[in-house]
């Protein structure tokens, strides 16, 4: 098997993708410097993806602080009438808040009323380079925890003043904001 290091890549959110580079979380022992296999990978964040469901379709999501805040791409709870999110054990909450959003990066940010739940930590984006493998972990239309693999295929400035990373790694709908 192929062993990889994990970073969390800040815009790879909007592809559901996991960049697998530099250190992932403070919140487990473990030393990050070293190398993990997909299978590893997957055992580690999946705790943390969640399936966020509305009246118009549903999408993915990762836990970023142990209090409920949501990370996951706007254009899954955009004119949303009323969420639902689903945790990886099965609870659901359906008393979901939007924090904030940023349309033009295409992200938001969610509250449930939750606490001591898993986590996924932030790396930084700038430090992935083409070609670096990566990692698809999501919840596409009710297949929990759904894993694929692929490269950094190029990194483009965008007009609009960002940074897009482009993937190989297959992506099934549903799987946007994992």
């Amino acid at each position: 098997m192929t062993r990889r290091r994990l970073v969390y890549a800040g815009y790879l959110l909007a592809l559901g993708l996991w960049a697998l580079n530099t250190p992932l979380s403070a919140h487990t022992e473990r030393d990050f410097h070293q190398t993990l296999t997909t299978v590893e990978i997957a055992a580690l964040v999946t705790p943390s993806i969640v399936t966020i469901s509305g009246d118009l379709g549903s999408g993915s999501g990762v836990i970023l602080e142990s209090s409920g805040v949501i990370v996951t791409n706007l254009h899954v709870v955009r004119d949303e009438s009323s969420l639902s999110i689903a945790l990886s054990n099965g609870d659901i909450y359906d008393d979901v808040r939007v924090l904030d959003v940023d349309p033009r990066r295409d992200l938001a940010l969610l509250k449930i009323k939750a606490f001591n739940l898993s986590t996924v930590g932030l790396g930084d984006s700038d430090d992935v380079e083409v070609g670096e493998s990566v990692v698809l972990v999501g919840n596409p239309e009710g297949f929990d925890r759904t894993v694929s693999e692929g490269v950094i295929s190029a990194l483009r400035n965008d007009p609009a003043g960002y940074r897009v990373i482009q993937t190989s790694a297959p992506a099934s709908q549903g799987s946007s904001g994992g």
